[in-house]
């Protein structure tokens, strides 16, 4: 044994290599504070470069080793050498300059997958790691963070996105690709953004610029779009599952997401649900600077929390994929979400002083049934959607509790079909073209409440039986005149829009039909 141990000693490496180096850039420039890895072996050992792009590891054993460099914003490179010889080993490193891009669907491609360097608007992809990594009770504080975007917050439970100055109507959101604005939208702040559920979501891309000759009008400032998780039926059967669980400690937060999803051969499913409620959002050193006393008498507002800041919100999202050919799919996707208890705390006691003003109902069901084919026919590929998208929006304001109760309730129902086809026409032109028509049925009702409890009825801000439909034909012409240089793009779309509204004496709504294009 001794004997062993004694040979094991001897023929044992010597630890006294050294390896060395230099990591620069593709002009030759130094790479401070580059890492460099020695594996070798079970043994690894670090290094870090100085100002002028040097390295230098010493007690190596004489073996044959790994030698990784690494920088962020640079590709890694590695080599492997040999240390068994007696003179020192020197190894320099060029590092590539990382490509700074992303594959985003939510572009004036529409529908295409394209590389954000090659999109002239400023494009921004929010993925899975963002979405983990940002606490956010609604979907538009995910976005505080994205560079160009304000989430603008009236009250705790709304926000709405503003994009270059735009916010409201005046911005396109789209869910899994299917327009979610209507007629109705308020073309200053809204709620709607925050109805759609938190749960199940893959990604939220934006493309900040107008995007009108494919998707309207209303895409002035830009476009947000909101995906959900689409599970892929090409690889092999599995099931999995996902919880998540969030507390916030200023308005104690408490919210749960949990989802599933399971992939067989040519189908995929996912259901997923969210549950959240905040309380009323407790103040900084007990001091209210919104509250009405403090803002019109200078009167220094005290207390523990804000009144009426508190909500619930609830929200299921569920879809399935499945293969009807080789090449062609049907997908249908539903979402469901609901908010109460939301107040609008800029106009009551802590804002311009009402008595009441509530929110309620806030309701949304959205979904739709998508059939996708490749190689149809003339066509490279082809896309047709059926769509409904049914929002309640709802209102309760009172000045004083002397004076009379206006409630209003205004519920949309849009049922939209798109179709859209692409052709290349030739090596590297593309031609990208379709139709869509939404039509859009308004239910409104208002109804006045006084003192002594008697109530009669009112005109709403939209009559009840308006309907407004809106017809576009597009086309979009794509050409890479350079391969990765110049890419040209270009479009045109007719639009058509019509307005009705249905005769009320008693309201003074009068019968009209106005048509523009």
């Amino acid at each position: 044994m001794i004997l062993i141990l004694l040979a094991l000693i001897l023929f044992q490496p010597v630890q006294n290599h050294t390896l060395s180096g230099r990591v620069i850039d593709a002009s030759g420039g130094a790479l401070t504070g580059a890492t460099v890895t020695v594996s070798c072996n079970d043994e690894r050992s670090e290094a870090v470069t100085d100002a002028a792009g040097r390295f230098r590891v010493d007690n190596l054993p004489a073996s044959r080793c790994q030698v990784v460099a690494g920088l962020d914003g640079f590709v890694a490179a590695e080599r492997l050498v040999n240390l068994g010889g007696r003179a020192p080993v020197v190894v320099d490193f060029r590092l590539a300059v990382r490509s700074f891009s992303a594959q985003i669907v939510v572009t004036p491609g529409r529908g295409a997958e394209e590389d954000s360097a090659y999109v002239a608007q400023g494009a921004s992809l929010v993925g899975q790691a963002e979405l983990q990594s940002r606490p956010y009770a609604i979907v538009t504080q995910a976005l505080k963070e994205e560079a160009g975007v304000l989430a603008q917050q009236t009250t705790a439970s709304q926000g709405s996105p503003m994009l270059r100055g735009f916010t409201g109507q005046r911005n396109l959101y789209l869910l899994d690709g299917v327009r979610y604005n209507t007629a109705a939208w308020r073309g200053g702040p809204s709620q709607y953004v925050a109805w759609v559920p938190s749960a199940g979501l893959d990604r939220i891309e934006i493309v900040r610029g107008p995007a009108s000759a494919q998707y309207g009008s209303d895409a002035l400032g830009g476009t947000i779009g909101v995906f959900s998780e689409t599970p892929r039926f090409t690889g092999p059967d599995k099931a999995t599952g996902s919880l998540a669980l969030t507390l916030g400690s200023a308005n104690r937060l408490r919210s749960s997401d949990v989802g599933g999803a399971i992939t067989r051969r040519g189908m995929s499913a996912r259901v997923s649900a969210s549950v959240g409620a905040a309380s009323d959002l407790r103040v900084g050193r007990g001091i209210d600077s919104h509250a009405a006393v403090t803002r019109f008498l200078g009167v220094p507002s005290t207390g523990g929390t804000l009144e009426n800041t508190g909500y619930a919100q609830a929200g299921i999202s569920a879809g399935a994929r499945v293969r009807v050919a080789s090449s062609r799919s049907l997908s249908i996707s539903y979402r469901h979400s609901e908010q109460g208890d939301s107040h609008r705390y800029d106009q009551e006691m802590g804002g311009n002083g009402r008595y009441r003003s509530v929110f309620g109902p806030q309701r949304l069901d959205f979904g739709f049934l998508r059939y996708e084919s490749a190689r149809q026919s003339w066509f490279d590929e082809v896309s047709a959607t059926v769509s409904v998208n049914r929002q309640a929006d709802g209102r309760a304001e009172q000045r004083r509790p002397t004076e009379r109760l206006d409630e209003q309730v205004n519920t949309t129902t849009a049922i939209g079909y798109s179709v859209q086809a692409t052709r290349t026409l030739a090596p590297r032109f593309k031609a990208l073209f379709g139709a869509d028509v939404y039509d859009e049925f308004i239910g409104g009702a208002r109804v006045l409440t006084a003192p002594d409890g008697s109530t009669s009825r009112a005109r709403p801000d939209i009559p009840d039986g308006t309907r407004y439909t809106s017809v576009g034909v597009f086309w979009q012409q794509n050409a890479e005149v350079i391969p990765g240089r110049l890419h040209l793009r270009g479009g045109v779309r007719y639009g058509d829009f019509t307005f009705c509204s249905v005769r009320d004496d008693s309201l003074g709504v009068p019968e009209d039909s106005i048509r523009t294009r």
